[in-house]
């Protein structure tokens, strides 16, 4: 699929995800920061058995949160978007700038779901890192 899927599930009233470099789901919060490295493309996706989302509704821009602003770390600014009609899978590729460790990037974002059978969209507010620290995926 992609050089880094994020794995989506609904559970227990919350939003859970995934790696591959993760044995197990753990719940997404706004300190969840995943590592991409330019020019690796990254998906969202609940396209699985078991997800518990219908789709995801939409994956957009946040300026800033815990004092990190917004980068544009996309390439040809094509930011995330859905890869179907389903909307089930997002995708984006990480540009090519030179973003270092001394001086990272950040995609601060809001991800926005529809969890199967709710009446209602839900939301998180998890970021991208470029380049990824130790322990990022």
């Amino acid at each position: 699929m992609a050089d880094i899927t994020i794995y989506l599930k609904y559970e227990n009233d919350d939003l859970y995800y995934k790696t591959g470099s993760m044995t197990d789901f753990q719940p997404m919060t706004e300190k969840t920061i995943i590592g991409a490295d330019k020019n690796q493309t990254m998906a969202w996706t609940c396209d699985f058995e078991g997800s518990n989302i219908d789709k995801i509704v939409s994956i957009t821009s946040v300026a800033e949160k815990d004092g990190k602003r917004t980068t544009d770390i996309w390439a040809d600014n094509k930011k995330p978007r859905e890869k179907n009609s389903s909307k089930r899978t997002f995708e984006a590729t990480v540009g090519p700038d030179g973003y270092s460790k001394e001086n990272p990037a950040y995609y601060m974002y809001d991800i926005k779901y529809k969890p199967t059978g709710g009446r209602q969209d839900k939301d998180k507010d998890p970021g991208t890192r470029v380049p990824p620290e130790n322990g990022e995926d």
